[in-house]
């Protein structure tokens, strides 16, 4: 195919949303996306790069597809992809933040409001993306499911001045619209949840970042304590008050799954990640899930068509239920949730 011959370069423009285009204003202010000059072609202005990238987030085309669909080189697809994620990932504060003030008020009620849970700050889970085996420590890319990925899950990380991207699991929190309150994204797929979120400032720091009576909720995989709240193990012989309990707690929760669903169909690229580099891989995540809240923030929730679930059931055992404090506390929201 003769590069420019079929595909337009403006053809994808066409595609995008209007947040998505507004992306541009953003990213051109993070002063990181220099017009690139390709050697003996027209230089390659800065909204194009941006283009570019976000196409290549959004679909699965190979960079040679890309090149030929902008009508540029496949070098320079990858040059100019780094560029513009790399903008993407510096508004990670100022997009992905921690929940304070009236806004972690207004999201605790929006829970409650769904089902009767109280006191949620957020839901809580990880997924795997699946990726190619890296040169290095292949068998710890390896999940449970017998293809390699890294896992993310989603957590608070506003405390942290400086981005900051670990690389192979992705953890996350989500709002009740499916906004990514953090995001976690550097443990190998074969480490399992509870590892992940034992290591993380959001459970290491738990007492700084919780309110009073404040929690996430999470399911079996994690840890349960005052500040994660899961399901009851179901070991056949559940209290009705348990039962209903597990019902309303699993119907709230939902919607970190719903938010893992969304964000791989509108980032496609996430799907598989083709790349020999760790961090690049990372990189690419943590800037699917900013431009995720920013097209939530620009569109609003409900004009985005309504999200799948992941339907990828990433649990890779059950943790222990050893805490007393989160046993009590457990037990009083499941009385009140009668």
């Amino acid at each position: 195919m003769t590069r420019g011959n079929s595909k337009k370069p403006d053809s994808p423009v066409r595609n995008f949303t209007p947040s998505l285009r507004n992306t541009k204003h953003l990213i051109i202010a993070t002063d990181k996306v220099p017009v690139y000059h390709e050697q003996g072609r027209e230089p390659i202005s800065i909204e194009k790069q941006i283009l570019i990238t976000i196409w290549y987030l959004a679909n699965k085309d190979s960079h040679r597809e890309i090149a030929d669909r902008f009508n540029i080189t496949g070098s320079s697809v990858t040059r100019t992809k780094a560029r513009v994620v790399n903008a993407i990932t510096s508004l990670m504060n100022e997009f992905i933040t921690w929940p304070t003030g009236p806004r972690l008020h207004l999201i605790q009620e929006k829970f409650h409001e769904i089902n009767g849970f109280p006191g949620v700050v957020g839901a809580i889970d990880g997924t795997h993306i699946s990726i190619a085996p890296p040169k290095n420590h292949k068998a710890s890319y390896l999940n449970r499911k017998k293809y390699h990925s890294l896992v993310l899950q989603i957590y608070h990380r506003e405390i942290d001045e400086k981005i900051d991207i670990d690389c192979e699991f992705i953890q996350a929190v989500v709002d009740h619209q499916m906004g990514f309150t953090d995001i976690y994204v550097g443990w190998p797929g074969s480490v399992h949840d509870a590892r992940v979120y034992a290591n993380s400032k959001i459970n290491l720091r738990s007492a700084e970042l919780f309110p009073i009576q404040g929690h996430l909720i999470g399911d079996g995989a994690y840890p349960l304590s005052k500040t994660m709240l899961t399901p009851y193990r179901d070991n056949g012989h559940l209290s009705p008050q348990q039962r209903n309990y597990n019902k309303k707690h699993s119907s709230t929760r939902v919607v970190v799954e719903r938010a893992f669903g969304l964000l791989k169909v509108k980032w496609r690229r996430l799907h598989h990640l083709e790349m020999s580099s760790v961090d690049s891989m990372c990189q690419v995540i943590a800037a699917s899930c900013v431009l995720h809240n920013f097209v939530l923030v620009e569109d609003g929730p409900e004009d985005i068509p309504e999200a799948e679930e992941d339907g990828v059931d990433d649990n890779n055992g059950l943790a222990d239920d050893v805490n007393s404090t989160g046993h009590n506390k457990r037990d009083y929201i499941a009385g009140l949730l009668v």
